[in-house]
């Protein structure tokens, strides 16, 4: 903050949150294209 000074901390700070997903929101999408078979045969191996 001494560097830029309290108007570009703020602009700084403001930059990271535009157009970020919240996590849930986020984890949902992922959710809703997630194929349940083919996402547990990769995490757990194929079924025997």
């Amino acid at each position: 903050m001494s560097t830029l000074g309290p108007m570009e901390t703020t602009r700084f700070l403001s930059l990271a949150r535009a157009g970020r997903v919240e996590s849930v929101a986020r984890h949902r999408q992922w959710q809703e294209t997630l194929e349940q078979e083919k996402f547990f045969d990769q995490v757990f191996g194929q079924k025997s």
